[in-house]
């Protein structure tokens, strides 16, 4: 159609009318795009709102930061109780002590079993794929590098090393820095470290210190307790793991990590997964990183 025929004018009763004149194509172009990008701004705003809403590092600073209400106080009854046997108090102290020998397995049961009740100061003997480290060296350091993606849009940095001495007393200590978008949390922990059990194959840690949050605002600190083995199967793997518990701020936390790597003299390649819990918070996915030994 001409411009003309869009604009012919027409008499009805002497007076002049124009007919309607549709819209340009270019309009309904214009029309059409803004409904869409309309249509698909709404819900990125949405989703924008309910992921700040279940931000998992506000989450935290939640648990970690919040102040408890105080507890109620317990009501007092008054119970009795009749011992009619007199060997209830020897199968009390019975089990206690079958509990007690079980509670601390973990920590006597890898001395006996590697034969490490002496206690003798130095380092085992290395095999070929592992850190040089003769009788006489005194500090041995361990560091660990890793890269943790998490599936709920959290991603963590973490670090992790370690400074043994022939004296079988050191320290540990390890750095998380999670990211979330634009906001960011730093876990971390310092710990004095006991290597408690060793042999050619094994080495057994443990150690308790102190675990820290932190970020542009605050720090919160608590206790953190820790247990750790390394294992050595055949040249020239090594398996790693260790958990770890206590409280940070207001809350408690629980951590178990553990990977299998392959390494030759000072470098290490590995991969494995982490799991953390703080407060009500989880996270949990891969890890891959390196490891410098010296």
């Amino acid at each position: 159609r001409s411009w003309a025929a869009d604009h012919s004018t027409t008499f009805a009763g002497g007076r002049a009318r124009l007919a309607p004149v549709p819209p340009p194509p270019i309009t309904n172009v214009l029309m059409r795009t803004m409904t869409i990008a309309v249509g698909l701004l709404i819900p990125a705003l949405f989703a924008t709102a309910a992921h700040a809403a279940d931000s998992k590092l506000d989450a935290v600073r939640d648990d970690v930061r919040e102040h408890p209400t105080e507890p109620t106080p317990p009501t007092s009854t008054t119970t009795s109780s009749h011992n009619h046997h007199g060997g209830t108090n020897l199968e009390a102290d019975l089990i206690g002590e079958v509990g007690l020998w079980v509670l601390t397995s973990p920590w006597w049961g890898p001395m006996v079993a590697l034969d490490d009740t002496r206690f003798d100061l130095g380092w085992p003997e290395a095999k070929s794929y592992q850190p040089p480290r003769p009788e006489t060296r005194v500090v041995a350091i361990d560091v660990l590098a890793a890269y943790q993606p998490d599936g709920d849009g959290v991603d963590h940095d973490w670090l992790y090393a370690t400074i043994d001495t022939r004296w079988r007393f050191g320290l540990s200590g390890s750095v998380d820095r999670m990211r979330e978008n634009d906001d960011h949390l730093t876990l971390g922990q310092t710990d004095l470290m006991w290597r408690f059990a060793q042999s050619p194959h094994v080495r057994f840690t443990t150690g308790a210190g102190v675990r820290w949050l932190t970020d542009a605002t605050a720090t919160d600190a608590g206790i953190d307790l820790f247990y750790g083995v390394e294992v050595w199967p055949i040249a020239p793997v090594v398996v790693r793991a260790q958990v770890a518990g206590g409280g940070v701020g207001q809350t408690g936390f629980g951590e178990a990590w553990g990977h299998v790597g392959v390494m030759w003299r000072y470098g290490e390649i590995f991969a494995g997964g982490r799991w953390l819990k703080i407060g009500s918070v989880e996270f949990a996915g891969p890890v891959f990183g390196l490891g410098a030994h010296w």
